[in-house]
Formats: structure tokens, sequence, C-alpha cells
């Protein structure tokens, strides 16, 4: 008989983190060996009268997002088959190594009650933990659904939605965002940040102001950041370059892709801890 473990569970989970800080390596070199980073300019709206902030510069990054893509999609195929791994490890013990359908056990995300309870999905998941009954109130926990309040970030479902397409259709999907900013001061610069932080935003500070019109928005050459109205001596001024983007790497969720890595990592390591006992 095959002694059920965890052994194999956490080695995955290990080489995901490996693949993590890999990630990480990877964007610092990647984007930091730019020596013309991102920028922004501004240009002005003749039928409106407004200057409209917008990305002037892009970079060439594709070597890097594909190296990155493809080192993320190797971290969300271990963390989903550390949950995998760990499900079948329990139906060796649930069924003292005689599981019917290997094939068809894996750890059940589910976004909705209803399809959790429904068609089939929970009776034919119990079939090979029908011994330990008590474990599937725990799994139950764990689901989406049942942890909106503890979990808004809904980390199974989200490594679920981008692990999918992954492996059947498309890699992962990886985007630039900026994480920061270099503006010169000059008139212009001033100005623009002040009718920044007086758009909208109450008493935000003109630094503030501009990273929130900034942040994890996926940029790409020549899209509109923002709109802001100036005054009438800087009518008609325009500049290719008004500031610098400091780039990064998002895989979406409003978080940069190591962050949201790391969340997953950790969602991963919770659940497979919840089930530790049932192997001591």
């Amino acid at each position: 008989m095959t002694e059920p473990s965890l052994n194999g569970v956490w080695a995955k989970i290990g080489r995901a983190k490996m693949h993590r800080d890999s990630l990480e390596t990877k964007i610092n070199e990647g984007f930091g060996k730019d020596p013309a980073p991102p920028r922004f300019g501004l240009r002005f709206s003749q039928e409106t009268g407004e200057h409209v902030l917008y990305v002037s510069r892009l970079g060439d990054f594709a070597e890097v997002m594909q190296e990155c893509a493809l080192l993320t999609s190797d971290l969300l195929n271990n963390l989903r088959s550390a949950l995998d791994h760990l499900v079948f490890q329990l139906a060796v013990k649930c069924t003292k190594d005689n599981v019917q359908r290997p094939r068809a056990v894996q750890f059940p995300i589910c976004d909705f009650r209803r399809r959790y309870n429904g068609n089939g999905f929970r009776d034919k998941t119990k079939t090979y933990l029908r011994e330990v009954r008590g474990y599937w109130t725990r799994f139950e926990k764990l689901q989406p659904f049942a942890r909106r309040h503890m979990d808004p970030n809904r980390a199974l479902a989200i490594l679920r939605d981008l692990n999918n397409p992954d492996k059947h259709q498309l890699p992962v999907a990886a985007f630039i965002v900026p994480k920061g900013y270099v503006v010169p001061m000059n008139n212009l610069s001033i100005e623009m940040l002040g009718a920044l932080s007086k758009k909208d935003r109450g008493t935000q500070s003109a630094a503030d102001a501009l990273i929130m019109t900034l942040m994890f928005k996926r940029i790409v050459l020549g899209m509109e950041l923002e709109r802001v109205k100036l005054s009438s001596a800087m009518r008609g001024v325009e500049r290719e370059e008004v500031g610098q983007l400091t780039p990064a790497l998002s895989l979406g969720e409003q978080r940069s892709a190591v962050a949201l890595c790391d969340r997953l990592i950790t969602a991963v390591e919770d659940a497979v801890g919840l089930f530790e006992d049932a192997f001591q």
C-alpha cells in the first residue's frame, strides 16, 4: 500500500516559490535595463480646451514579458497541481490505496453554491472521500462562495481563472503597468499636478493624485491617462515628455504580478495546512 503523504504537495509549493523568486528577478532585470523607460506627455485638445495626459513612449518589453509569462505559468501549474495532489492523497488514505477513478480526483473550486451542490459535482467528489466525511466540510469552507467576507480577493478562484486558460488555450496574460513615476519640476508639470489634485479628489496631494491616475492601469502606446484643465497661459502647449514611468508587470486584480503570486501561494499553503492533521 502506498503511504499517503503531503511531501509531494509541499514540494510543488516549494517549486512555485522558486518560480516566484525567479519571476521577481526577471522583472527587476528586464524592466531595469531599458535606458529609455516609458514616458508620458501632454497634448492639447482644441475641441475641449483640455490637456490630455497620454503615454508617449512605451519601450520594447516583449522578450521579458514572454519570459515572465512562462515563469508565471509554471508557478500557477505547480500551485493548482499541489491542490489536486492534496485531494488524491486524501483519496488514497480514504480508500486504502484503492482509488476507483483517479483521473476524476481534483480539488473543487466553485464560485456558486448551486454549482457546487448541483450537476453531480459534490456527489462525484464525495465518492472518493466518503470515508472521511468530516473533511468535506473543510473543502466547503475554502470555496469562493463561502469566503467572500474573509477573502475579498477570492485567491483560489483567481488561481483557477488564471490557470485554466493557460493550460488549455493561451499563455497567462501579463501586461505592463506603472508602479511609480518621475516628473521634473517646471511650470508646466507643477500646474499639471495641481490640476490633477483638484479634479474630484478632494484634499489629495498632487503626488497622490498622479499616483491614483497612473497606478495599475494597463498601459499601451498613445493611450489617454487623464484630462486636465490648465490656465490660459498654457493653452496650446504640448510636450512629448512630461515625465517617466517606472514599469512593472501585472496579472490584473489591481496588484503587481509578484504581489498576486504571493497571495496565491499563501492561499494554497493555508488550504493544504487545513488538512495536515489527516496525515499525522
